[in-house]
Protein backbone atom coordinates (compact mmCIF):
# COMPACT_ATOMS: atom_id res chain seq x y z
CA UNK A 1 0.00 0.00 0.00
CA UNK A 2 1.39 3.38 -0.98
CA UNK A 3 1.82 6.18 1.54
CA UNK A 4 -0.84 8.25 -0.23
CA UNK A 5 -3.41 5.45 -0.09
CA UNK A 6 -2.58 4.79 3.57
CA UNK A 7 -3.03 8.45 4.40
CA UNK A 8 -6.35 8.60 2.54
CA UNK A 9 -7.68 5.51 4.32
CA UNK A 10 -6.57 6.86 7.68
CA UNK A 11 -8.37 10.16 7.03
CA UNK A 12 -11.58 8.33 6.08
CA UNK A 13 -11.47 6.10 9.16
CA UNK A 14 -10.54 8.96 11.47
CA UNK A 15 -13.37 11.09 10.10
CA UNK A 16 -15.83 8.22 10.65
CA UNK A 17 -14.70 7.63 14.23
CA UNK A 18 -14.81 11.30 15.20
CA UNK A 19 -18.22 11.97 13.63
CA UNK A 20 -20.10 8.82 14.66
CA UNK A 21 -20.24 9.33 18.42
CA UNK A 22 -23.07 9.29 20.93
CA UNK A 23 -22.51 12.96 21.74
CA UNK A 24 -22.80 14.03 18.11
CA UNK A 25 -25.89 11.86 17.66
CA UNK A 26 -27.63 13.47 20.65
CA UNK A 27 -26.65 16.99 19.57
CA UNK A 28 -27.83 16.35 16.02
CA UNK A 29 -31.12 14.87 17.24
CA UNK A 30 -31.80 17.82 19.56
CA UNK A 31 -30.89 20.35 16.88
CA UNK A 32 -33.23 18.71 14.38
CA UNK A 33 -36.01 18.59 16.98
CA UNK A 34 -35.60 22.27 17.76
CA UNK A 35 -35.42 23.07 14.06
CA UNK A 36 -38.65 21.20 13.34
CA UNK A 37 -40.34 22.96 16.25
CA UNK A 38 -39.22 26.42 15.08
CA UNK A 39 -40.29 25.66 11.51
CA UNK A 40 -43.72 24.68 12.78
CA UNK A 41 -44.06 27.93 14.75
CA UNK A 42 -42.55 30.14 12.04
CA UNK A 43 -45.78 30.93 10.17
CA UNK A 44 -47.34 32.19 13.42
CA UNK A 45 -44.29 33.96 14.82
CA UNK A 46 -44.50 37.68 15.44
CA UNK A 47 -40.96 38.36 14.24
CA UNK A 48 -40.52 37.49 10.59
CA UNK A 49 -37.37 37.50 8.49
CA UNK A 50 -37.43 40.68 6.39
CA UNK A 51 -37.62 40.64 2.61
CA UNK A 52 -34.21 41.44 1.14
CA UNK A 53 -33.56 45.18 1.09
CA UNK A 54 -31.29 45.97 -1.85
CA UNK A 55 -30.80 49.46 -0.48
CA UNK A 56 -28.85 47.94 2.44
CA UNK A 57 -27.09 45.21 0.46
CA UNK A 58 -25.91 47.16 -2.59
CA UNK A 59 -23.54 49.57 -0.76
CA UNK A 60 -21.50 46.63 0.58
CA UNK A 61 -21.55 44.98 -2.83
CA UNK A 62 -20.52 48.18 -4.58
CA UNK A 63 -17.51 48.85 -2.35
CA UNK A 64 -16.24 45.27 -2.18
CA UNK A 65 -13.23 44.13 -4.17
CA UNK A 66 -13.83 40.38 -4.26
CA UNK A 67 -17.29 38.87 -4.31
CA UNK A 68 -18.78 35.41 -4.21
CA UNK A 69 -22.34 34.90 -5.45
CA UNK A 70 -24.06 31.56 -4.80
CA UNK A 71 -27.51 30.96 -6.26
CA UNK A 72 -29.77 27.93 -6.66
CA UNK A 73 -31.08 27.02 -10.10
CA UNK A 74 -34.18 24.91 -9.41
CA UNK A 75 -36.78 26.61 -7.29
CA UNK A 76 -34.92 29.93 -7.24
CA UNK A 77 -34.02 31.01 -10.77
CA UNK A 78 -36.07 28.41 -12.60
CA UNK A 79 -39.30 26.60 -11.85
CA UNK A 80 -38.80 23.06 -13.06
CA UNK A 81 -41.74 21.08 -14.44
CA UNK A 82 -42.13 18.21 -11.96
CA UNK A 83 -45.16 16.64 -13.61
CA UNK A 84 -44.70 13.17 -15.00
CA UNK A 85 -44.60 14.61 -18.52
CA UNK A 86 -41.97 17.17 -17.53
CA UNK A 87 -39.81 14.55 -15.82
CA UNK A 88 -40.02 12.28 -18.89
CA UNK A 89 -38.98 15.18 -21.10
CA UNK A 90 -35.97 15.83 -18.87
CA UNK A 91 -34.95 12.16 -19.11
CA UNK A 92 -35.17 12.31 -22.90
CA UNK A 93 -33.04 15.45 -22.86
CA UNK A 94 -30.44 13.58 -20.78
CA UNK A 95 -30.52 10.68 -23.23
CA UNK A 96 -29.99 12.94 -26.25
CA UNK A 97 -27.10 14.69 -24.54
CA UNK A 98 -25.47 11.34 -23.73
CA UNK A 99 -25.81 10.17 -27.36
CA UNK A 100 -24.34 13.43 -28.63
CA UNK A 101 -21.41 13.09 -26.21
CA UNK A 102 -20.75 9.49 -27.29
CA UNK A 103 -20.82 10.53 -30.94
CA UNK A 104 -18.44 13.38 -30.23
CA UNK A 105 -16.01 11.07 -28.41
CA UNK A 106 -16.19 8.67 -31.38
CA UNK A 107 -15.53 11.61 -33.73
CA UNK A 108 -18.79 10.93 -35.52
CA UNK A 109 -20.99 13.58 -37.05
CA UNK A 110 -23.22 15.06 -34.40
CA UNK A 111 -26.72 15.99 -35.48
CA UNK A 112 -27.88 19.08 -33.68
CA UNK A 113 -31.25 18.59 -32.02
CA UNK A 114 -33.38 21.18 -30.33
CA UNK A 115 -33.03 20.98 -26.56
CA UNK A 116 -36.16 19.73 -24.84
CA UNK A 117 -35.48 21.60 -21.58
CA UNK A 118 -34.12 25.12 -21.28
CA UNK A 119 -34.01 27.84 -18.64
CA UNK A 120 -35.50 31.24 -19.53
CA UNK A 121 -33.29 33.58 -21.54
CA UNK A 122 -33.48 36.29 -18.88
CA UNK A 123 -31.78 33.96 -16.39
CA UNK A 124 -28.83 33.40 -18.72
CA UNK A 125 -28.58 37.12 -19.49
CA UNK A 126 -28.39 38.04 -15.79
CA UNK A 127 -25.73 35.37 -15.16
CA UNK A 128 -23.68 36.59 -18.13
CA UNK A 129 -23.77 40.15 -16.84
CA UNK A 130 -22.76 39.08 -13.33
CA UNK A 131 -19.74 37.05 -14.46
CA UNK A 132 -18.67 39.89 -16.78
CA UNK A 133 -17.54 41.79 -13.69
CA UNK A 134 -14.05 40.48 -12.94
CA UNK A 135 -14.57 41.03 -9.22
CA UNK A 136 -17.42 38.51 -9.18
CA UNK A 137 -17.18 34.75 -8.87
CA UNK A 138 -20.61 33.28 -9.51
CA UNK A 139 -21.63 29.70 -8.72
CA UNK A 140 -24.87 28.03 -9.78
CA UNK A 141 -26.06 25.33 -7.35
CA UNK A 142 -28.16 22.51 -8.81
CA UNK A 143 -29.37 19.00 -8.17
CA UNK A 144 -29.44 18.09 -11.87
CA UNK A 145 -27.07 15.80 -13.69
CA UNK A 146 -24.13 17.27 -15.56
CA UNK A 147 -25.05 16.31 -19.08
CA UNK A 148 -27.80 18.14 -20.85
CA UNK A 149 -29.08 21.38 -19.37
CA UNK A 150 -26.10 22.15 -17.10
CA UNK A 151 -23.64 21.45 -19.92
CA UNK A 152 -25.47 23.90 -22.14
CA UNK A 153 -25.52 26.55 -19.42
CA UNK A 154 -21.76 26.02 -18.94
CA UNK A 155 -21.13 26.55 -22.64
CA UNK A 156 -23.32 29.64 -22.74
CA UNK A 157 -21.73 31.20 -19.63
CA UNK A 158 -18.13 29.89 -19.55
CA UNK A 159 -17.02 31.88 -16.49
CA UNK A 160 -19.86 30.47 -14.41
CA UNK A 161 -19.04 27.84 -11.78
CA UNK A 162 -21.62 25.07 -11.45
CA UNK A 163 -22.32 22.58 -8.66
CA UNK A 164 -24.24 19.56 -9.98
CA UNK A 165 -26.08 16.74 -8.22
CA UNK A 166 -26.14 18.58 -4.90
CA UNK A 167 -22.35 18.66 -4.58
CA UNK A 168 -21.32 15.45 -6.33
CA UNK A 169 -19.73 17.31 -9.26
CA UNK A 170 -18.22 20.79 -9.62
CA UNK A 171 -17.47 22.66 -12.82
CA UNK A 172 -14.50 24.89 -12.14
CA UNK A 173 -14.15 28.38 -13.54
CA UNK A 174 -11.51 28.64 -16.21
CA UNK A 175 -9.98 32.08 -16.67
CA UNK A 176 -10.12 33.78 -20.03
CA UNK A 177 -7.54 36.24 -21.42
CA UNK A 178 -7.10 39.52 -19.52
CA UNK A 179 -9.30 38.35 -16.68
CA UNK A 180 -8.06 37.63 -13.17
CA UNK A 181 -9.69 35.21 -10.80
CA UNK A 182 -11.11 36.87 -7.70
CA UNK A 183 -9.85 34.15 -5.36
CA UNK A 184 -6.39 33.49 -6.68
CA UNK A 185 -3.38 35.50 -7.64
CA UNK A 186 -1.98 32.56 -9.59
CA UNK A 187 -3.14 30.50 -12.51
CA UNK A 188 -6.55 28.92 -12.81
CA UNK A 189 -7.15 25.42 -11.51
CA UNK A 190 -6.46 22.55 -13.85
CA UNK A 191 -7.45 19.26 -12.18
CA UNK A 192 -5.60 16.00 -12.81
CA UNK A 193 -7.13 13.59 -15.29
CA UNK A 194 -8.20 11.10 -12.64
CA UNK A 195 -10.50 13.73 -11.12
CA UNK A 196 -12.15 14.70 -14.41
CA UNK A 197 -14.93 12.74 -16.03
CA UNK A 198 -13.74 12.29 -19.59
CA UNK A 199 -17.21 12.35 -21.12
CA UNK A 200 -18.05 15.56 -19.25
CA UNK A 201 -15.38 17.84 -20.69
CA UNK A 202 -16.86 20.97 -22.21
CA UNK A 203 -16.16 21.88 -25.81
CA UNK A 204 -14.83 25.30 -26.68
CA UNK A 205 -17.52 27.75 -27.68
CA UNK A 206 -15.16 29.09 -30.27
CA UNK A 207 -12.74 27.60 -32.79
CA UNK A 208 -10.38 30.54 -32.34
CA UNK A 209 -6.94 30.66 -30.77
CA UNK A 210 -6.05 29.07 -27.46
CA UNK A 211 -7.49 30.96 -24.56
CA UNK A 212 -10.91 31.45 -26.17
CA UNK A 213 -13.75 31.42 -23.70
CA UNK A 214 -14.39 27.86 -22.59
CA UNK A 215 -15.89 26.26 -19.52
CA UNK A 216 -13.66 24.63 -16.94
CA UNK A 217 -13.43 20.91 -16.28
CA UNK A 218 -15.88 18.89 -14.23
CA UNK A 219 -14.42 17.62 -10.95
CA UNK A 220 -15.85 14.39 -9.58
CA UNK A 221 -16.31 14.94 -5.85
CA UNK A 222 -17.34 11.31 -5.28
CA UNK A 223 -14.53 9.68 -7.24
CA UNK A 224 -13.43 7.75 -4.13
CA UNK A 225 -16.94 6.64 -3.15
CA UNK A 226 -18.31 3.19 -3.87
CA UNK A 227 -21.29 3.67 -6.20
CA UNK A 228 -22.23 0.01 -6.53
CA UNK A 229 -25.12 0.74 -4.15
CA UNK A 230 -27.12 2.17 -7.03
CA UNK A 231 -28.10 -1.21 -8.51
CA UNK A 232 -29.68 -2.68 -5.34
CA UNK A 233 -31.20 0.71 -4.55
CA UNK A 234 -32.86 0.83 -7.97
CA UNK A 235 -34.22 -2.67 -7.44
CA UNK A 236 -35.85 -1.56 -4.21
CA UNK A 237 -37.26 1.60 -5.78
CA UNK A 238 -38.64 -0.26 -8.81
CA UNK A 239 -40.44 -2.59 -6.41
CA UNK A 240 -42.13 0.33 -4.69
CA UNK A 241 -42.67 2.26 -7.94
CA UNK A 242 -44.76 -0.60 -9.28
CA UNK A 243 -47.00 -0.25 -6.23
CA UNK A 244 -47.12 3.57 -6.26
CA UNK A 245 -49.20 4.98 -9.13
CA UNK A 246 -47.67 8.01 -10.82
CA UNK A 247 -44.25 7.65 -9.18
CA UNK A 248 -41.03 8.35 -11.08
CA UNK A 249 -37.43 7.22 -10.56
CA UNK A 250 -34.75 9.70 -11.59
CA UNK A 251 -31.37 7.99 -11.77
CA UNK A 252 -28.44 10.37 -11.81
CA UNK A 253 -24.70 9.73 -12.10
CA UNK A 254 -24.02 9.56 -8.34
CA UNK A 255 -27.47 9.81 -6.75
CA UNK A 256 -31.08 8.71 -7.19
CA UNK A 257 -34.33 10.60 -6.71
CA UNK A 258 -37.61 8.79 -6.07
CA UNK A 259 -40.54 11.08 -6.87
CA UNK A 260 -43.41 9.27 -5.23
CA UNK A 261 -46.00 11.91 -6.11
CA UNK A 262 -46.21 13.79 -9.43
CA UNK A 263 -49.85 14.83 -9.24
CA UNK A 264 -51.52 18.03 -8.04
CA UNK A 265 -50.49 19.44 -4.69
CA UNK A 266 -53.05 19.44 -1.85
CA UNK A 267 -54.90 22.68 -1.12
CA UNK A 268 -55.06 24.06 2.42
CA UNK A 269 -58.32 23.16 4.08
CA UNK A 270 -59.07 20.35 1.63
CA UNK A 271 -58.66 16.69 2.51
CA UNK A 272 -55.54 15.11 1.03
CA UNK A 273 -55.93 12.89 -2.01
CA UNK A 274 -56.01 9.25 -0.83
CA UNK A 275 -53.55 8.37 -3.59
CA UNK A 276 -51.04 10.85 -2.20
CA UNK A 277 -51.52 9.48 1.30
CA UNK A 278 -50.72 6.03 -0.04
CA UNK A 279 -47.71 7.36 -1.97
CA UNK A 280 -46.29 9.01 1.16
CA UNK A 281 -46.69 5.76 3.09
CA UNK A 282 -44.93 3.80 0.35
CA UNK A 283 -42.13 6.37 0.26
CA UNK A 284 -41.60 6.06 4.01
CA UNK A 285 -41.33 2.26 3.72
CA UNK A 286 -38.92 2.59 0.79
CA UNK A 287 -36.68 4.96 2.74
CA UNK A 288 -36.59 2.63 5.73
CA UNK A 289 -35.78 -0.35 3.53
CA UNK A 290 -32.99 1.45 1.69
CA UNK A 291 -31.42 2.82 4.85
CA UNK A 292 -31.61 -0.49 6.74
CA UNK A 293 -30.17 -2.60 3.92
CA UNK A 294 -27.77 -0.16 2.20
CA UNK A 295 -27.34 2.97 4.31
CA UNK A 296 -24.64 1.97 6.77
CA UNK A 297 -23.03 -0.56 4.45
CA UNK A 298 -22.36 1.97 1.69
CA UNK A 299 -22.39 5.19 3.69
CA UNK A 300 -25.58 6.66 2.26
CA UNK A 301 -27.95 9.33 3.45
CA UNK A 302 -31.52 10.07 2.48
CA UNK A 303 -32.92 13.58 2.16
CA UNK A 304 -36.72 13.59 2.29
CA UNK A 305 -38.75 16.17 0.41
CA UNK A 306 -42.40 17.07 0.13
CA UNK A 307 -43.03 14.80 -2.86
CA UNK A 308 -39.74 12.97 -3.26
CA UNK A 309 -36.61 11.80 -1.51
CA UNK A 310 -32.97 11.83 -2.56
CA UNK A 311 -30.42 9.06 -1.97
CA UNK A 312 -26.75 10.04 -2.25
CA UNK A 313 -23.35 9.34 -0.66
CA UNK A 314 -22.91 10.53 2.90
CA UNK A 315 -20.91 13.70 3.63
CA UNK A 316 -21.68 15.16 0.20
CA UNK A 317 -23.98 18.16 -0.09
CA UNK A 318 -24.19 21.69 -1.39
CA UNK A 319 -22.64 22.78 1.90
CA UNK A 320 -19.57 20.60 1.36
CA UNK A 321 -19.34 21.82 -2.25
CA UNK A 322 -19.35 25.45 -1.10
CA UNK A 323 -16.83 24.49 1.58
CA UNK A 324 -14.63 23.09 -1.18
CA UNK A 325 -15.02 26.33 -3.14
CA UNK A 326 -13.96 28.37 -0.12
CA UNK A 327 -11.19 26.01 0.98
CA UNK A 328 -7.62 27.16 0.18
CA UNK A 329 -6.93 23.73 -1.32
CA UNK A 330 -10.26 23.49 -3.09
CA UNK A 331 -11.07 23.25 -6.80
CA UNK A 332 -11.21 27.03 -7.19
CA UNK A 333 -7.58 27.43 -6.17
CA UNK A 334 -5.37 24.36 -6.54
CA UNK A 335 -4.99 20.68 -7.24
CA UNK A 336 -7.79 18.74 -5.49
CA UNK A 337 -7.05 17.43 -2.03
CA UNK A 338 -8.91 14.86 0.05
CA UNK A 339 -9.22 17.44 2.84
CA UNK A 340 -11.93 19.43 1.11
CA UNK A 341 -14.08 16.39 0.31
CA UNK A 342 -14.61 15.74 4.02
CA UNK A 343 -17.50 16.29 6.40
CA UNK A 344 -16.02 19.42 7.95
CA UNK A 345 -14.67 21.02 4.79
CA UNK A 346 -16.89 24.01 5.42
CA UNK A 347 -15.60 24.71 8.90
CA UNK A 348 -12.53 26.59 10.14
CA UNK A 349 -10.29 25.98 7.15
CA UNK A 350 -13.03 26.87 4.67
CA UNK A 351 -13.87 30.01 6.56
CA UNK A 352 -10.23 31.03 6.60
CA UNK A 353 -10.23 30.52 2.83
CA UNK A 354 -12.99 33.11 2.58
CA UNK A 355 -10.69 35.74 4.04
CA UNK A 356 -9.96 37.23 0.59
CA UNK A 357 -13.66 37.72 -0.11
CA UNK A 358 -15.21 41.02 0.89
CA UNK A 359 -18.78 40.09 0.03
CA UNK A 360 -20.75 36.83 -0.15
CA UNK A 361 -24.34 36.64 -1.38
CA UNK A 362 -26.22 33.34 -1.19
CA UNK A 363 -29.74 33.03 -2.63
CA UNK A 364 -30.84 29.50 -1.88
CA UNK A 365 -33.49 27.24 -0.44
CA UNK A 366 -30.89 25.05 1.28
CA UNK A 367 -31.33 26.04 4.92
CA UNK A 368 -28.30 24.09 6.13
CA UNK A 369 -26.07 25.94 3.68
CA UNK A 370 -27.51 29.30 4.69
CA UNK A 371 -27.02 28.60 8.40
CA UNK A 372 -23.38 27.72 7.86
CA UNK A 373 -22.76 30.74 5.65
CA UNK A 374 -24.12 32.94 8.43
CA UNK A 375 -20.96 32.00 10.34
CA UNK A 376 -18.75 33.49 7.61
CA UNK A 377 -17.89 37.17 7.87
CA UNK A 378 -19.32 39.30 5.10
CA UNK A 379 -22.06 36.88 4.06
CA UNK A 380 -25.55 38.03 3.08
CA UNK A 381 -27.94 35.04 3.08
CA UNK A 382 -31.33 35.05 1.36
CA UNK A 383 -33.74 32.14 1.76
CA UNK A 384 -36.12 31.09 -1.02
CA UNK A 385 -37.50 28.06 0.83
CA UNK A 386 -40.71 29.77 1.94
CA UNK A 387 -40.30 28.16 5.37
CA UNK A 388 -38.85 29.19 8.71
CA UNK A 389 -35.25 30.24 8.18
CA UNK A 390 -32.12 31.48 9.93
CA UNK A 391 -31.12 33.50 6.87
CA UNK A 392 -30.70 37.24 7.23
CA UNK A 393 -33.16 37.91 4.41
CA UNK A 394 -35.91 36.12 2.57
CA UNK A 395 -36.96 36.16 -1.07
CA UNK A 396 -40.34 34.97 -2.22
CA UNK A 397 -39.98 31.52 -3.85
CA UNK A 398 -40.69 32.89 -7.32
CA UNK A 399 -37.98 33.08 -10.03
CA UNK A 400 -38.84 36.69 -10.87
CA UNK A 401 -38.06 37.75 -7.28
CA UNK A 402 -34.62 36.10 -7.31
CA UNK A 403 -33.94 37.65 -10.71
CA UNK A 404 -34.89 41.03 -9.25
CA UNK A 405 -32.23 40.62 -6.56
CA UNK A 406 -29.51 39.50 -8.96
CA UNK A 407 -30.54 42.08 -11.52
CA UNK A 408 -30.07 44.77 -8.88
CA UNK A 409 -26.41 43.77 -8.60
CA UNK A 410 -25.77 44.12 -12.33
CA UNK A 411 -24.03 47.40 -13.09
CA UNK A 412 -23.33 48.23 -9.43
CA UNK A 413 -19.60 48.70 -8.95
CA UNK A 414 -18.66 46.87 -12.14
CA UNK A 415 -15.00 46.20 -12.63
CA UNK A 416 -12.97 46.45 -15.80
CA UNK A 417 -13.88 43.81 -18.32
Amino acid sequence: MSDEEARTRWEELHNHVTTQTAQIFVMTFLNRTLRAHSDDLAPHAEVQVPVVDLGRVLPRYRHSRKRLVLVDLEGTLWRRDLSREGLSMMEEDYRRAAVARDNEDAEEEVKEEKALVEVPEEVLVVLEKLVADVRNEVWLLSGLRVRGLLERIGRRVPRLGIVAENGCFIKTIKSVPKLTRSFSAGSSFSPPKKYIMRHMHERSVSNGAAGAAAAGGWVNMVANFNLTWKSPCLEILHYFAERTPGSFIEERDASIVFRFWTGAMPVDGVAEDPDRTWARRQAAEAQNHIFDSLGERYGLRIIPGRNSFLVLPNNVSRSTAVGAILHPGGPARSVPQRAWVSHDAFDAEAQSGAGDVDFILAVSGDEKLLRRLNEVDGAETCSTSGRGTDAKWKVEPEPRQALRVLGGLVGCGSGDV
